[in-house]
C-alpha cells in the first residue's frame, strides 16, 4: 500500500511539474494535443516490442520502456513516405502511425526472440522518479527561450547555436520540398539529416498560424526527453541492478558528468576572483577554452538542445545491441534483421553518430555468434543485418542527407583529443570513469557477460575520441558525440556498481560510498553553473566573437513577423551573412522562416561553399550604388533585402541608398532602423513546384 501511494504521488508531482514547464511555455492546452499526437505515433513501437518480447514475464513492461523510442522509427519512417507521395496534410500524423501498426501485424516472424527485462510493479516508482529529470533540467531553460524583456526578446547563445538551427530545419521542412530547399543557399537542396525534424514539421505546418515555433519545439522537447530517459532505465536494468540501483544509474550518468566545473571554481575561488565570472563560461567547453583539448557534453545537454535529433538516433542505434543482447536464439534471422533495421533507422536519424554505433555493434555482434558457437552463421547473419543499413543508405543519398562533393570524415589522430589528454579525460569523463572501470572490472570478475557486451562499444567509442574527426568542426565534433555515447553507457554499470557495494560489508560500503559521494560532489558543479547559465538572459556581456544573450529589438520581431506573415513561403530574403556570422547568422531561416541566395550556417559541413556564396551576395551591401546592388541581387534571385541593426553598422548609407531609388528597391516595411526592400517592382514568380 505504501509503494501504491508513493507511486501516486509521484505520478503527481511529474504531471504537476510537466504543467508547470508548458504554462511557462504558453503553451498548456497546445501541449495537451500536441502529447496525444506523440503518443499516438509512439504506440506501433510499443506494440511491436510486446510481440518480440512475446509474453513471457516483464514483457509489457520493457515494451513500454524501449517501445516509444521504436514506435518514433517506426512512425518517423512511413510519415517520410507519406511526405515524399505528396501527402501534406496533418492527416498523415494519424494515418503514418496506422501504417506502422500494420507494419507491426505482418512482422510475425518477430514474435517472442527476445527475453524482456524483468520489469514489475517496483519499476513504477522509480521510473516517475527518474522521469523528473527531465523537467527539473529543461522547465527554466525551456521557458526562457524567446523570452519578452524590456527591449525585445532574448535567446541564450547557447540556443542560438542549436535550438535555434533546429527552428530553420523545421521552418524549411514544413514548407513541403522533397528534398528541402537549402535555407542558407536556396538553390540547392538541404544536405542534412532532417527526418527527424519531419514529425513537428507536419505539427508545426497545421499549428503555424495558432502556436508559436519555438513552443512546438520545446513541447515536444520534452516528450521525447522522457522517452530517452525511459529508454536509458531499460537499459540500465538490462544488466542486473535492482530498480533503485538502475534509478540511480541514469541519474549519475546524466548528472554526474564532468569535472571542469568544479576545476573552473577552484580557480576562481585560488585567483581570488569574483565568483560572478562562472556567468561567463561554457562550462562544458572548459577543457577546449583553457586546455586546448577535445571537449564532450554531458547527457542533460542532449535534453537541453537536440533531444530527438541525436538521442532518437542513439537510443534506436544502441537498440541493436540490446536486442542481440536479448536475443533467446542468436543464431535466428529475424533477431539479426531487427538490428539492422535499428542502426538503417539510426542512419536516418542522425548519419555520423550511426556510423559510430555501427562499428560499436560490429564487435558485439561477432562476440555473441562466437559465444554461442555459431561461426558458419557470420556471413548469413551479417548479409540480414546488412540489407536494412544499405537501404537507409539508399533513402539518405536520395535525399540528399550527405553533401558528397568532399570527404566530410577524416580518419588519423585528432589533434586536439591527445592535447593534454590525461587531465581532459578526468575533466570531461569525471565521475564516469571510476563508474567505467569499476563496473567493466567487476563485471568482468563476475564472469557476467555485460563486461564485454558494454566494453566493447566503449572501446569503439574512445577510438572515434582519438583518431576520427569532422570536417569543418574544429576538431570537436567527434567528442560530443562520444560524451553523450560513453555517458548513457554509463548508467547500466553505475546502476551495478552502486548496488554491489551496497551488497559489501559496511566498512568496504562506507569507504566505498564516501568516495562515491565526493566524486559526485565534484562532478556537481558542472550541471549547476551550466543550468544556471542556461536559463540566464540577463547576461547581456560579450562571449568570444558573439554576445552571450542575443536579443531581437522590438522593431526586429515586428520585421521577421512582417516577412513570415507578408512574403510566400519561398522568398528569399537576405542580409548580409559576414555582418551576422557568428551572433545571427539563422536570423532569417529561423525567425522569419525565409530563406537566403547564401549564408553561414555553422552546423553545415563543408562550410567553404557556403562562404564563396557569401562572398557575392555581399556585394549588395557594399555595392555603394543602388543600381549595382540591384544587379547582384537580380543575378542571385533575391526577392528581398532586409536592412537591420547588423547592416547598419557595417553599412550607415545603405539605408539611404536604396531610399533614393525606389524602383529598384521599393520600401515594403520600416520600424526604426529595420527595413525591408522588395528587389523590383515585380515580384518575382515562384519556383514550379509552388505555382
Amino acid at each position: 500500500m505504501r509503494r501504491d501511494r508513493s507511486g501516486r504521488a509521484l505520478a503527481i508531482v511529474l504531471v504537476s511539474t510537466l504543467a508547470v514547464t508548458f504554462w511557462a511555455l504558453g503553451a498548456f492546452l497546445w501541449a495537451i494535443l500536441l502529447a496525444l499526437l506523440f503518443v499516438i505515433a509512439v504506440v506501433p513501437g510499443i506494440a511491436l516490442a510486446k510481440r518480440m518480447y512475446g509474453s513471457d514475464a516483464g514483457a509489457w513492461g520493457t515494451a513500454c520502456l524501449v517501445g516509444p523510442v521504436w514506435g518514433f522509427a517506426l512512425t518517423s519512417l512511413n510519415l517520410l513516405g507519406l511526405w515524399v507521395a505528396g501527402f501534406r496534410g496533418p492527416v498523415i500524423l494519424l494515418i503514418a502511425p496506422a501504417l506502422a501498426g500494420v507494419m507491426v501485424a505482418a512482422a510475425r516472424p518477430w514474435r517472442g526472440v527476445l527475453t524482456p527485462i524483468p520489469i514489475g510493479a517496483r519499476d513504477v516508482r522509480w521510473l516517475l522518479l527518474v522521469l523528473l529529470l527531465v523537467p527539473a533540467i529543461v522547465s527554466r531553460p525551456y521557458s526562457r527561450v524567446g523570452a519578452e524583456v524590456h527591449d525585445g526578446r532574448a535567446y541564450r547563445a547557447y540556443f542560438t547555436a542549436d535550438f535555434v538551427w533546429k527552428m530553420a530545419v523545421v521552418a524549411e521542412v514544413a514548407k513541403g520540398d522533397v528534398p528541402p530547399v537549402n535555407p542558407f543557399q536556396s538553390g540547392s537542396a538541404l544536405h542534412y539529416y532532417w527526418l527527424p525534424h519531419l514529425f513537428s514539421a507536419v505539427e508545426y505546418r497545421a499549428l503555424a498560424p495558432y502556436l508559436r515555433l519555438e513552443a512546438n519545439l520545446l513541447v515536444n522537447a520534452v516528450w521525447f526527453g522522457l522517452t530517452f530517459i525511459a529508454f536509458l532505465y531499460a537499459l540500465a536494468r538490462q544488466v542486473g541492478a535492482s530498480p533503485p540501483w538502475a534509478a540511480a544509474g541514469v541519474a549519475v550518468a546524466v548528472l554526474g558528468g564532468s569535472f571542469e566545473g568544479a576545476e573552473q571554481l577552484l580557480i576562481i575561488w585560488t585567483a581570488g576572483a569574483p565568483l560572478d565570472l562562472v556567468r561567463n563560461l561554457n562550462i562544458e567547453a572548459a577543457t577546449r577554452w583553457f586546455h586546448g583539448a577535445l571537449p564532450t557534453d554531458g547527457l542533460h545537454r542532449l535534453l537541453l538542445y537536440q533531444p530527438q535529433h541525436h538521442a532518437m538516433a542513439y537510443a534506436t542505434g544502441l537498440s541493436a545491441i540490446l536486442a542481440l543482447w536479448q536475443a533467446k536464439n542468436i543464431n535466428r534471422s529475424a533477431v539479426w534483421a531487427f538490428a539492422g533495421c535499428c542502426l538503417g533507422m539510426a542512419l536516418l536519424l542522425s548519419a555520423f553518430s550511426a556510423l559510430m554505433l555501427t562499428c560499436m555493434t560490429v564487435p558485439v555482434a561477432a562476440g555473441l555468434l562466437f559465444r554461442g558457437g555459431h561461426l558458419r552463421a557470420v556471413v548469413r547473419c551479417a548479409v540480414v543485418a546488412a540489407i536494412p543499413g544499405l537501404v537507409a543508405a539508399g533513402i539518405a543519398l536520395a535525399l540528399g542527407y550527405v553533401d558528397q562533393a568532399e570527404g566530410l570524415i577524416m580518419l588519423g589522430v585528432n589533434p586536439m583529443a591527445v592535447s593534454r589528454w590525461w587531465p581532459a579525460f578526468i575533466l570531461n569523463f569525471g565521475l564516469s570513469l571510476g563508474v567505467i572501470v569499476a563496473g567493466l572490472v567487476g563485471l568482468a570478475a563476475a564472469r557476467q557477460s555485460a563486461a564485454w557486451i558494454l566494453g566493447l562499444p566503449m572501446l569503439v567509442a574512445f577510438g572515434f575520441y582519438f583518431f576520427v574527426d569532422v570536417r569543418d568542426m574544429q576538431g570537436v565534433y567527434v567528442g560530443w558525440r562520444v560524451g553523450h555515447l560513453v555517458f548513457m553507457l554509463t548508467a547500466p554499470l553505475a546502476g551495478w556498481v552502486l548496488q554491489r557495494m551496497w551488497q559489501t560489508p559496511v566498512p568496504l560500503r562506507a569507504a566505498g560510498f564516501a568516495v562515491f559521494g565526493l566524486a559526485a560532489t565534484i562532478a556537481l558543479p558542472t550541471i549547476a553553473i551550466d543550468l544556471y547559465n542556461t536559463q540566464d538572459v540577463t547576461n547581456r556581456r560579450p562571449a568570444a566573437g558573439f554576445p552571450w544573450t542575443v536579443v531581437l529589438s522590438p522593431e526586429e520581431v515586428a520585421g521577421l513577423n512582417w516577412i513570415r506573415k507578408e512574403t510566400p513561403p519561398w522568398a528569399v530574403v537576405q542580409v548580409d551573412p559576414f555582418a551576422r556570422d557568428a551572433a545571427t547568422w539563422s536570423y532569417i531561416p529561423s525567425f522569419a522562416q525565409r530563406r537566403m541566395a547564401a549564408g553561414l550556417p555553422i552546423s553545415m559541413i563543408p562550410l567553404e561553399p557556403y562562404r564563396l556564396a557569401s562572398e557575392r551576395i555581399r556585394g549588395i551591401f557594399t555595392s555603394g550604388t543602388a543600381a549595382e546592388a540591384f544587379a547582384i541581387a537580380l543575378r542571385n534571385r533575391v526577392d528581398y533585402v532586409f536592412v537591420g541593426p547588423a547592416e547598419l553598422e557595417g553599412y550607415p548609407m545603405l539605408a539611404a541608398t536604396f531610399d533614393q531609388s525606389p524602383h529598384l528597391f521599393p520600401l515594403m516595411f520600416r520600424a526604426g532602423p529595420v527595413s525591408v526592400y522588395q528587389v523590383g517592382l515585380v515580384p518575382r514568380r515562384p519556383p514550379a513546384k509552388h505555382r
